[in-house]
């Protein structure tokens, strides 16, 4: 019938349509994207669902990058949870943008794209470039 199901979507109605793929006997994998870290996702479903459910997302809660793991302590430290997707991707974000004003010695936009352009930046999430936007 299928060789997988791609879905996108936000908790919980995510978690509702998988319940109506799995009712109507459709029991191919599902591929989704960030809301699939969602911890209540992880929660709710059934042992059945064990390597039948996956997120393409590039967070990774075993991942062994040193800033990775202090940022999840640090987190789990302060919020008692783990961090999301979205929490690393916040924090990623204001650590470069914060080392780019850094860098720039100034808050400028043209400064700061400047220095985003040239610099390489190695965060918690893994390492990222940025280009000038192409035509």
């Amino acid at each position: 019938m299928f060789d997988a199901i791609f879905l996108a979507g936000r908790m919980p109605l995510i978690q509702q349509v998988i319940s109506i793929i799995r009712e109507n006997g459709i029991n191919c994998p599902i591929v989704g994207s960030d809301p699939f870290d969602d911890p209540l996702l992880n929660e709710n479903l059934s042992a059945a669902e064990n390597g039948k459910i996956f997120a393409v997302s590039n967070y990774d809660v075993e991942s062994e990058h040193p800033r990775f793991k202090e940022f999840y302590s640090l987190f789990k430290e302060k919020f008692g949870y783990e961090p999301d997707q979205e929490a690393l991707q916040v924090y990623d974000a204001l650590l470069v943008l914060s080392t780019a004003i850094e860098k720039a010695g100034s808050a400028d936009s043209k400064q700061l794209l400047e220095k985003l352009r040239h610099g390489f930046w190695n965060e918690a999430a893994g390492s990222y470039r940025f280009a000038a936007k192409s035509s």
